[in-house]
Formats: structure tokens, C-alpha cells, sequence
């Protein structure tokens, strides 16, 4: 089949572990920049698991350094307290110094490499229709490029998307009423933005 004769994805992504500690040294860094108190090393890694956390929702929507500069160069932020400047600066690293870390190591960010491999076999499986069926299950497609891949999927001639936990017995009204944090939200979002 199509996939067997992919080349495998480049350029490469570093591991997770990799991401996390170059974020601790780069939050260490913003942190003299600022002039704040310098913080232990455990303290940078349990500042870089959510700066990891806000670097993936940050890649997997597309925001990059032009967009947050827009964002930062609002009155109400520029003007604002100086907690909103500093987590500013702080998501300025995330999507400027992070990415120059990349660029410089020829690497892509694990969230832009997964995102280009989903795409990639998407457009695959619909060029290469001579596959058997294919079945998603098991996720819910929260992110843009697993929609995309949702979607790919579930318009192919011998292909199904299974929601697990999808509650069938809803009535329509109670469907339409559905917001976060509701346990149907996911699936009600993806059904309504999707399919």
C-alpha cells in the first residue's frame, strides 16, 4: 500500500525530553533578561513543561512570533500590568527563540512534523484509494491537523471515523444546548466543525 512506500519524514523533530530541557534553559535565560530571581533548575523544568504545553497549542493553531507581537502590541497589554507583560515576554520565547533553536539545529517542532505527517497521509490515502478499510478510533480530533486527518478519512470510499464515548441516546435539544465543559463537548465540536 501508499504507506509502506513513504520515505520517512524529514527533517527530523527532537524528542520531547529534548524540547523540555532547552525550554528550561531559555526560560532561565528570560528570566535574567527580566531581572527576576533566578529560580533552581527544577523550578525551569516545571516552567518548561507548560511553556512545552503552550508551545504545542501555540504550533497545532498556527499562532507564530507575528501573530503574538500583534497581540502584545495591544494597548491594553502594552499599557497593562507588568504580570501581562512578563508572561508577554515569556510566550515571545516560545515562539521566536524556540523556533531559532530549531532553525539553527535543522529540526521542526515534534507539533508542526506531527501535523505535516498527518496531512501527508491524508492526501495519501486519497490519491491511493486501494486500500482496504480504514478505521480511525480512539481520539477525538481536538487539534486542526487531527480534524484534517478525521475528515480525510471518514470521506474515503471504505472509510469510518468511530468516536468512542459518543452518547447516541442525547435528544436534539439536549444536543444543541452542549458547551465546555460538558463530557459530549469534544464530540459535539468535532461533529459540528467536521463532519
Amino acid at each position: 500500500p501508499w504507506l509502506e512506500r513513504q520515505p520517512p519524514a524529514r527533517p527530523d523533530a527532537p524528542s520531547s525530553v529534548t524540547k523540555k530541557l532547552v525550554l528550561a534553559r531559555i526560560y532561565l535565560q528570560a528570566r535574567e533578561q527580566l531581572g527576576q530571581a533566578p529560580v533552581d533548575w527544577p523550578a525551569a523544568i516545571r516552567a518548561a513543561s507548560d511553556l512545552v504545553r503552550t508551545s504545542d497549542q501555540l504550533t497545532e493553531y498556527g499562532v507564530d512570533a507575528d501573530d503574538l507581537a500583534t497581540l502584545l502590541d495591544d494597548p491594553a497589554i502594552r499599557d497593562g500590568a507588568a504580570h501581562w507583560q512578563d508572561i508577554g515576554h515569556l510566550l515571545r520565547l516560545v515562539t521566536a527563540d524556540w523556533p531559532a533553536w530549531l532553525k539553527q539545529q535543522e529540526l521542526i517542532d515534534p507539533r508542526s512534523r506531527r501535523e505535516r505527517m498527518l496531512r501527508a497521509l491524508t492526501d495519501g490515502l486519497a490519491e491511493d484509494q486501494s486500500s482496504p478499510i480504514i478505521l480511525a478510533a480512539g481520539f477525538l480530533g481536538t487539534s486542526p491537523s487531527s480534524q484534517h486527518f478525521l475528515r480525510g478519512i471518514a470521506m474515503l470510499p471504505r472509510g469510518a471515523v468511530i468516536l468512542p464515548g459518543l452518547d447516541q441516546h442525547l435528544s436534539d435539544a439536549a444536543w444543541a444546548q452542549i458547551e465546555a465543559p460538558h463530557p459530549q463537548y469534544a464530540h459535539f465540536a468535532l461533529l459540528n466543525g467536521v463532519f
